[in-house]
């Protein structure tokens, strides 16, 4: 989802769910990893502390975080516990779920299957069979860009109850699409509104045109190219080994999907029974299939600096595809004017690009700067005991102040 203020913050209650012969996949050079345990010489320890203080402060279990700076050794710090049971500390290896970062992969793939001539970005939704509303007027580019006026299926408050009520049990996509089919539309390509639905009916259109699994041609496209081993769309009920536990409370749910007033509040008390005697729920067993294509995603700190290079510069797909990439709309609430907006499956900050990733237990941040190359990579276990804010930006925000990114 996308760091900005809460009046756009959208987020999931969880996250996973064709020709097979369909043009040459392009292979791209696996990058080193960025990793490294030297400190950054300026800044000492004290972002250090200062990243454990945002910990403590915002109810943060765990977080990994790496800067890179050129010029300087890039640093990981791995903060806090994987599991706050068995106390099990975070370390650079750890996996948590990366919600819509997941949405910068699928987006890729969808450019690379326009590239290859299997599909067009003003082609409409309907030659693929889909029926919701405007559907002859939805083309490929508003689902990327978040113009489609589609709703979104995070706000059906029969699914979310059933999310919360039975949090193991698999939703497939159809079923997704199904329900935001229950609330209105708005009209396509007339405003910017970030919905989930559009990627979940993205990923559909990926496999009917790849004759794949949405896991299979993500790993066969991005992952393994990229050499990101420990980087998957989560197809099965645990994540892998060694990975960190997600936590939060009854009300970051309705934050995070953006609801307010009774409806909030509503959705808070049908989750309080999750909670233990601290008011704190474990969200990690929730079915990664509620999120799918728009954030059912697993990463590590380390994959992902593998992967913000590829996404910033485009690498894998064309030139012309990368500045459509970049042709962003603007979104004022984000109090940015031009030079903040969302793109092509991608969100530009000024002159940085990325995007953010919001599921219940977990809170995501990825930077990339266009003209210094430094990066900012946040992958956080949210334990929401104090404060309201997003615990990756909040992260995000402490070093913008210490290093002056």
């Amino acid at each position: 989802m996308i760091p900005t203020s809460r009046s756009t913050r959208r987020s999931l209650v969880a996250g996973t769910i064709g020709v097979a012969g369909a043009a040459s996949i392009l292979q791209v050079d696996a990058h080193e990893p960025l990793v490294s345990t030297a400190p950054l010489a300026q800044t000492d320890d004290g972002w250090r502390t200062a990243i454990e203080s945002v910990l403590q402060v915002a109810g943060i279990a765990g977080a990994s975080v790496f800067i890179g700076v050129p010029g300087e050794d890039p640093t990981i710090a791995a903060a806090g516990v994987a599991d706050l049971e068995t106390g099990t500390p975070v370390t650079e290896a750890t996996h948590f779920r990366i919600g819509s970062v997941t949405k910068t992969f699928v987006a890729t793939v969808v450019l690379q299957l326009v590239d290859e001539n299997e599909l067009s970005l003003d082609d409409t939704i309907d030659t693929f069979g889909f029926t919701v509303q405007n559907a002859p007027f939805i083309t490929v580019r508003h689902l990327l860009n978040m113009t489609s006026g589609l709703p979104d299926y995070t706000h059906v408050p029969a699914l979310l109850d059933l999310v919360v009520s039975y949090p193991g049990r698999a939703v497939t996509p159809e079923e997704l699409v199904a329900y935001a089919a229950t609330l209105p539309s708005a009209v396509p390509d007339e405003a910017y509104a970030y919905s989930n639905t559009n990627y979940i009916i993205l990923g559909l259109i990926v496999e009917q045109l790849t004759g794949l699994s949405l896991a299979e041609v993500l790993a066969d496209r991005l992952f393994v190219p990229l050499g990101m081993v420990n980087t998957a769309l989560q197809t099965t009920e645990a994540l892998p080994e060694p990975f960190a536990r997600g936590y939060g409370r009854a009300d970051q749910i309705a934050m995070f999907i953006g609801m307010d007033g009774e409806e909030a509040e509503a959705l808070a008390d049908l989750a309080t029974p999750m909670a233990g005697a601290d008011g704190v729920i474990d969200f990690t067993e929730l079915n990664a299939g509620f999120a799918w294509a728009a954030g059912g995603c697993y990463s590590t700190v380390d994959d992902m600096t593998r992967w913000m290079p590829a996404l910033v510069n485009g690498d894998l797909i064309s030139e012309d595809l990368q500045r459509e990439r970049l042709d962003v709309i603007p979104v004022t609430e984000w109090g940015m004017g031009d030079s903040g907006g969302y793109g092509l499956g991608i969100a530009a900050f000024g002159t940085a690009l990325g995007h953010s990733g919001t599921i219940p237990g977990y809170s995501t941040f990825v930077l990339m700067d266009r003209q210094t190359g430094s990066q900012q990579i946040i992958l956080t276990s949210l334990s929401g005991s104090g404060g309201t804010d997003v615990a990756a930006e909040s992260i995000a925000r402490t070093l913008r102040d210490l290093l002056g990114l």
